[in-house]
């Protein structure tokens, strides 16, 4: 309980810069900006810096943060390099192309065998 009689939870935020996590912000139990950018200060880097909002169990996890971080769709400016739209699809089908290539490798032991 955050807010006097009302559900609240947790929301993260990721500096896009550094990929540090900054201090959560608690709001009301209503969906708000999952993977909206937002301008915090971020105490690693020293100054004001784009935050990528984390909501538990929703379509913006940390964990899909920590993924479209290490593929470096942040520019250096703290926006996105693609939407998050198009770079979810991007990192599905290359999931998907990686599985098919699996796939034709094991497909080929199999017949060598």
């Amino acid at each position: 309980m955050g807010i006097i009689g009302k559900k609240s939870e947790n929301h993260e935020f990721y500096c896009v810069h550094c990929g540090r996590k900054a201090l959560p912000i608690c709001y009301p139990d209503k969906m708000r900006g999952a993977g909206k950018l937002n301008k915090l200060f971020c105490f690693f880097c020293g100054g004001g810096t784009n935050h990528v909002e984390c909501v538990p169990y929703s379509i913006y996890s940390r964990e899909v943060f920590r993924q479209e971080y290490d593929d470096g769709n942040f520019g250096c400016g703290g926006q996105r390099i693609l939407p998050f739209t198009k770079w979810k699809t991007k990192h599905d089908h290359e999931e998907e192309l990686i599985c098919a290539d699996e796939w034709v490798d094991i497909h080929q032991l199999r017949e060598a065998n």
